[in-house]
């Protein structure tokens, strides 16, 4: 197996909410976010949320909807942001369960998606591979439209290299969740791009299943807050448990 396959293989593994270790990898606790944003930008508050390996998180779900449910109670004028990466079932959840708001796919994970692709197309670290993954990255952050050049530039990639798997996957993944990667406009309305980040915080991270959602609009004890942001991922951290919501906001 070639490391394109390889980084194809992981992906995979990823997105079904296990580890890449191993034969088959191994179930991951869940831990979910809800984070409260200025109106500049700047990350108030994060409140994580933890469980034990699931099926499909339900718990997990549970506990976050009511989470966000008592925060757009208290603060009904937020503004709402779901940021997930491309796992299908943390977007259904997302869409069917919480209440509409602007939907974004974690940067971070897309980035990790592009870098896989350049990889496999230059050779992994190399600095071919670098150099294009950095431009396309800074189109993919910073121009409108700029997701749109991404997919060019792996279209071309798939039809060079129709036997690298991770090209191929990359190129429907950008395809797949294109209205979801809009990210020079969504920043420019000073909302989050990434899961528990600040909009401008636009560094790589590691590979991990998550959601996230974020809400804008209100104050915070100390500062205005523009957004607040639950979230789902799967990490191989020991879970954090919490008993009720109105344990933790404030009335």
């Amino acid at each position: 197996m070639n490391d394109g396959d390889q980084v194809a293989k992981r992906a995979a593994i990823a997105a079904a909410g296990k580890i890449a270790k191993g034969p088959a990898g191994y179930r991951e606790v869940g831990v979910g976010t809800i984070s409260l944003y200025a109106a500049d930008g700047d990350l108030l508050r994060v409140v994580r949320i933890g469980r034990m390996p699931e099926h499909k998180k339900e718990t997990l779900k549970q506990i976050l909807d009511q989470e966000l449910s008592f925060v757009l109670k208290q603060r009904p004028t937020l503004k709402l942001v779901k940021i997930a990466d491309g796992a299908k079932d943390n977007w259904e959840f997302l869409a069917s369960a919480l209440p509409s708001g602007t939907e974004v796919l974690d940067f971070y994970h897309a980035a990790e998606h592009l870098a896989a692709a350049f990889g496999a197309a230059y050779g992994d670290g190399t600095i071919e591979a670098r150099r294009h993954f950095e431009a396309k990255l800074h189109f993919l952050r910073n121009e409108i439209g700029g997701v749109d050049t991404v997919i060019r530039a792996l279209a071309y990639q798939a039809r060079k290299h129709p036997r690298r798997k991770a090209i191929s996957s990359a190129l429907g993944y950008f395809q797949t969740n294109r209205e979801r990667m809009q990210y020079a406009e969504v920043a420019r309305l000073n909302l989050p791009i990434g899961a528990g980040m600040s909009r401008l915080r636009a560094r790589h991270s590691s590979h991990r299943d998550s959601s996230s959602a974020a809400c804008a609009g209100e104050k915070s004890a100390d500062r205005p807050s523009s957004t607040c942001a639950a979230g789902i991922k799967a990490t191989a951290s020991t879970a954090l448990g919490r008993s009720s919501p109105q344990s933790t906001w404030p009335r």
